[in-house]
């Protein structure tokens, strides 16, 4: 808040070194797990991790449902993308929380508990199954039935779900995850 009965100066340079401070907290903090992601994206794809997390996804799925990854690879491709969700959900999990009960309370705007921080974390979860699941099954489904212009097929379908979710996740999504009020009426 801006006391207007105290000089102006003086009140914009504390805002403005308190705003450098949180700048250059989250931008070293940036760097670090930039660094980290790239090491881990190098590791996973010299270490093969992108084809065991393929075949154990097929062999669980053949073991559990009896589907095969020629006849069933839609669904096979469901269980990969829910396993590298996973292990991706577990490896940010601690730069996630360092950046929220860390960097955001030292600057004042943390106001996540651990409680919300790990209910938000499963709403999001939930949310990149029942949201992304159905939409890469029928991009797959497109892709298989689109043939030597797939690409195009591919193109329209993003365009309409980009569109889709343009419109509901403002009013269905964001309010899982955030508390709206209306603002009040008073001096602009």
């Amino acid at each position: 808040e801006i006391d207007t009965k105290k000089p102006l100066l003086p009140q914009l340079k504390t805002k403005f070194v308190d705003a450098q401070a949180y700048g250059m907290d989250k931008v070293n903090f940036s760097i670090i797990s930039s660094i980290y992601g790239t090491f881990e994206g190098i590791s996973f794809l010299l270490l093969g991790f992108i084809p065991w997390a393929w075949d154990v996804s097929a062999n669980w799925a053949e073991s559990k449902f009896g589907w095969t990854e020629t006849d069933n690879e839609i669904k096979v491709s469901l269980i990969f993308l829910f396993l590298v969700t996973i292990i991706g959900t577990i490896t940010e999990l601690p730069f996630e929380v360092y950046s929220t009960f860390q960097i955001e309370k030292k600057h004042g705007f943390n106001k996540q508990t651990p409680k919300l921080f790990i209910t938000d974390k499963i709403k999001s979860l939930v949310l990149t199954c029942l949201i992304g699941g159905p939409f890469v099954s029928l991009l797959l489904k497109i892709i298989m039935w689109g043939g030597e212009h797939f690409y195009v097929y591919v193109w329209a379908f993003t365009f309409c779900f980009s569109v889709f979710m343009m419109t509901i996740v403002p009013v269905f999504i964001m309010p899982l995850f955030n508390k709206y009020e209306p603002l009040q009426d008073g001096p602009l």
